[in-house]
């Protein structure tokens, strides 16, 4: 998923993994093991708001979805009156198995929580904090029974496409594409519809992983040449500056202050990443 929200954004992107184990560590998830749960981010997606300070938007989507168009295309959906955005799914599926095993259990509102647009500011999500995460019910959150039903912003179809569920033409045509009975990455699934979708970008990957990478460390060059390396591979990974002081401008005027061809050759192919 990742590489495909990369490839398509025209703005910049900071992409946060919800790692139940570190959630831990930092005591922000406490809840017991879910046997039921069928991602490890099944409850941990409702700390959003409270890990993004509330403040401002943000994007939760599960892993097995792929972006076949701009991310800066769904943020123009926001609507700041709206505490959440999501595809209000009228979606029945009978029980059964679905990815890897796991089972497929029908409840109301399933899969709206699969693809969030969050205000995280909004006044009534100040109380979607650690405490109601690790105490309020699967169904409390994934109802979103915090918020009034005119709290609750819906977003067309495309922003969530149930694949195997949605047809182009009738139901519109897909965005942002969800596997969510099994991917191609799964072989009972390899060659589910839109498969080639999601292999298409995995040979974007696959093409990355065999250029060549520069590290700091590989230069010749002086220090500064390659603390410069070091501050930009900062800026391009966190350019919220969620994790680090650089500043943007600064770091510029210290490329204009050097003017060194090399230190230009490399930073132009890493901005050209």
């Amino acid at each position: 998923m990742q590489k495909s929200i990369l490839e398509n954004a025209s703005v910049p992107v900071n992409i946060v993994y919800l790692k139940q184990d570190e959630l831990r560590k930092q005591g922000l998830y406490t809840r017991p093991v879910d046997n039921l749960g069928s991602t490890e981010f099944t409850f941990t997606r409702f700390l959003v708001p409270y890990l993004s300070a509330y403040s401002g938007p943000a994007i939760f989507v599960d892993c097995d979805f792929v972006f076949d168009c701009d991310v800066a295309e769904l943020l123009e959906q926001y609507d700041s009156r709206k505490a959440v955005q999501v595809v209000q799914h009228d979606y029945s599926p009978p029980k059964g198995v679905k990815m890897d095993g796991k089972a497929q259990l029908p409840y109301p509102r399933k899969n709206w929580s699969s693809m969030i647009l969050w205000n995280t500011g909004h006044k009534d999500n100040r109380q979607v904090d650690p405490d109601f995460v690790n105490t309020a019910t699967g169904q409390e959150l994934h109802r979103f029974t915090w918020l009034r039903d005119s709290q609750i912003g819906n977003l067309s179809l495309e922003y969530n496409w149930l694949v195997g569920w949605y047809r182009e033409g009738r139901d519109g045509y897909p965005k942002l594409l969800h596997y969510t009975e099994g991917g191609p990455w799964f072989k009972n699934y390899e060659n589910c519809e839109y498969a080639e979708v999601w292999q298409k970008y995995r040979r974007f990957l696959e093409q990355d992983k065999k250029s060549p990478t520069v590290t700091p460390e590989m230069l010749t060059a002086n220090p500064n040449i390659k603390q410069l390396v070091e501050d930009l591979v900062a800026l391009r990974t966190d350019p919220h500056n969620l994790f680090h002081d650089l500043n943007m401008s600064d770091f510029v005027g210290r490329i204009d202050y050097i003017r060194k061809p090399t230190v230009m050759a490399i930073l132009g192919w890493q901005f050209r990443r």
